[in-house]
């Protein structure tokens, strides 16, 4: 292998392990330690590197740790809902740097675009960070999105159908790419795990992701994962699709905190003062998404990850919740296979900033 893969090898080696040594370089890629040195003081040279300290000694000399630089370049993700924008700036270690929530309603025209360039452009001026490092924005919305032609097919929350995004993109002065929410938050959450899992994003709306051998799944019609939509109560009550008793209508934040869905800690923390009535709304909450639950892991027989605005933050409850779940699965012997979700309101956002930065690393 010729100077220049090895270089690229090893850049993209360093940015994935976040600290390492040259010592481990060699031996992991199999790369003689003078090529390893030479390509490590290029990558220095150029600002794309740097020492980041050193590691304890073991009886002889300190190997020094080495990292990507964090402003060689950054990522900025945005995560788009009915209310809200989520920004997160992504540093070159992609780690994140800042984040800015701003309560704006979507309407799609071109001044909503230009607002969020104008404030992308505020977050990248107080964190410091020049625009041209940037390597992109990532959007997550909450619909069906085909990447290639830029384009959402459909968004019931947000009332659009065959729209092209390609405008949109226009408004924004760096690359844009776009991807459905759940998706993005089940990557942002899920990135880098060996094991495969699928993903129930519990917000305003139910959303989902299937992630297998690395990578998101996406559907012949890009349609994989959108558990809201299964039916869980046949003739049940009414879902804003259109249909009767989808899971959405049973196991979204709205059909927990009704008007308050932006804002689940605020019924949480009625539920924890002991009020009755919401005490009762989650023992028919928790009913629902226990079958929810079960349904997927007989489905896919894989980790359940409960993630979005609500499933981040119930953990606390995982006793009560799988209390009911046995109730439905007898093939288990525990739930270790159901988990929470880490990242909460900052998850899409993260899952987008870190496909920009994935992409970058595997072309670089």
């Amino acid at each position: 292998m010729n100077r220049k893969g090895s270089r690229e090898r090893i850049a993209s080696y360093i940015y994935h392990q976040g600290v390492t040594s040259k010592q481990e370089i060699s031996r992991e890629l199999a790369i003689s330690m003078p090529t390893v040195l030479q390509c490590v003081r290029t990558l220095v040279e150029d600002g794309i590197a740097e020492e980041a300290g050193e590691y304890h000694s073991t009886g002889g000399r300190k190997a020094k740790q080495i990292a990507i630089c964090r402003n060689y370049h950054y990522a900025v993700g945005a995560d788009i809902t009915e209310n809200h924008q989520c920004l997160l700036l992504m540093d070159g270690r992609g780690q994140k740097q800042a984040v800015r929530r701003i309560r704006r309603p979507f309407t799609g025209d071109e001044a909503y675009w230009d607002g969020l360039a104008e404030e992308i452009a505020g977050l990248l001026a107080d964190e410091s960070v020049d625009g041209q490092r940037l390597l992109g924005v990532g959007i997550s919305l909450p619909c069906i999105v085909d990447q290639k032609r830029q384009m959402i097919l459909r968004s019931h929350v947000l009332r659009m159908e065959q729209v092209d995004l390609a405008p949109a993109a226009a408004r924004i002065p760096w690359p844009v790419r776009f991807w459905n929410d759940a998706n993005s938050a089940a990557y942002g959450e899920l990135h880098g795990e060996e094991r495969d899992a699928v993903y129930l994003s519990l917000s305003n709306t139910v959303g989902g992701a299937i992630y297998r051998e690395g990578a998101i799944c996406m559907g012949d019609h890009f349609r994989a994962g959108e558990f809201g939509h299964m039916v869980l109560v046949p003739e049940g009550k009414n879902c804003y699709c259109g249909k009767d008793g989808c899971m959405d209508a049973y196991c979204s934040v709205r059909a927990l905190c009704g008007t308050e869905a932006d804002q689940p800690e605020e019924f949480l923390g009625r539920l924890k003062a002991g009020d009755p009535r919401a005490a009762e709304d989650w023992e028919n909450y928790l009913y629902y998404l226990a079958l929810a639950v079960t349904n997927l892991r007989m489905a896919y027989d894989c980790d359940i990850v409960l993630g979005g605005y609500l499933g981040s933050c119930l953990e606390e409850y995982r006793e009560q919740l799988t209390e009911k779940m046995c109730r439905w699965n007898r093939f288990d012997q525990d739930a270790s296979y159901l988990r929470f979700g880490k990242r909460g309101k900052e998850a899409a956002a993260m899952g987008t900033a870190r496909q920009l930065m994935e992409d970058f690393w595997e072309n670089f």
